[in-house]
């Protein structure tokens, strides 16, 4: 069995031949490609939508109480006793119906019992004082509530006071569910120091058939109003870019990206107002799969369904 031995020379250059071989076979094969280029090379997608014009309106939204409009509280004019109480809570009374009797309990005091009228029309919704009982001098007796003029009344936050104001219409709900139109009748124009909020009076309006809600004095109720209705332009916040505290949309421009600064309003329910910038008819980007640049190419898709999940939005 015969051996092939190399010299020391020969050892060295002939793994260097190998290599140089392998080497050939690559070039001529082509060099393949860097990890990622195709990556690069692919447009980023993007959901467009097309600015149109929309009513934009303030949703403004407060708590609210029902209470009787004409009301009166009847206190004791004497220190004495009630020697009658004419009526029952609930029941219907005349303005100047003899409500109670006092009699002064000093034997001074030799006169005829002192008659309580009813100073309004309306039903008795408090009866403290009972037959016997002893009063003193400016003690509540009864209270007469009239139930034709309930009323509700809602705390308006002083910064919404500008977008307010009588005549304006909205929607009141009772625990429970049922809604029934109002229109505010007055606002005071003064908010309270206390509460930073100003007192609005609103009348409770009849159904399509006519009848009135029923309500109770003592309910709370929340009402609803839009105010400040206008025409105008809004877009979805996500479609908002900033850089620095400049505001841009990208519009869609012949298949590219371009960038348009916009100056915006008021922002609500995660819609934001355009004011300058944007033009009814213009395409825009609502969303992106991914980083998309001034001037860059785009791929275009038809936005999804409402059920489908969106796509991951970055922005820039």
């Amino acid at each position: 069995m015969s051996r092939l031995w190399l010299s020391a020379p020969a050892a060295i250059a002939f793994p260097l031949i190998l290599l140089f071989i392998a080497l050939g076979s690559v070039t001529a094969q082509g060099a393949p490609e860097p990890v990622g280029a195709k990556a690069e090379k692919k447009k980023p997608i993007v959901v467009a939508a097309t600015a149109e014009p929309a009513e934009l309106f303030e949703s403004l939204t407060y708590p609210a109480r029902v209470d009787a409009r004409i009301q009166a509280a009847v206190f004791a004019d004497i220190d004495g006793r009630v020697d009658r109480v004419a009526v029952e809570l609930g029941t219907p009374v005349k303005r100047g119906q003899v409500l109670a009797e006092l009699r002064h309990t000093d034997p001074v005091f030799d006169y005829a019992p002192l008659r309580v009228r009813a100073p309004v029309s309306g039903i008795v919704s408090a009866l403290p004082a009972a037959t016997g009982t002893h009063v003193r001098r400016g003690e509540l007796l009864i209270k007469v509530v009239d139930p034709t003029s309930l009323r509700l009344w809602a705390e308006i936050t002083a910064p919404d006071l500008p977008l307010v104001a009588a005549g304006l219409e909205g929607t009141a709900e009772l625990p429970g569910g049922a809604e029934f139109r109002v229109r505010m009748a007055g606002v005071s124009p003064a908010a309270d120091p206390a509460t930073g909020t100003a007192t609005a009076e609103l009348v409770p309006l009849p159904d399509a058939q006519g009848k009135p809600p029923r309500l109770v004095a003592g309910q709370l109720a929340r009402v609803k109003f839009r105010a400040d209705v206008r025409q105008g332009l809004a877009i979805a916040e996500e479609a908002l870019y900033y850089s620095g505290e400049q505001a841009y949309v990208k519009l869609i421009d012949s298949g590219k990206a371009r960038k348009m600064n916009v100056r915006t309003g008021r922002r609500q329910n995660g819609r934001v107002e355009i004011l300058e910038g944007l033009s009814a008819g213009q395409s825009y980007i609502e969303r992106a799969s991914g980083f998309v640049g001034d001037g860059q190419d785009i791929e275009v898709q038809a936005p999804p369904k409402k059920e489908e999940a969106s796509a991951p939005t970055q922005k820039s």
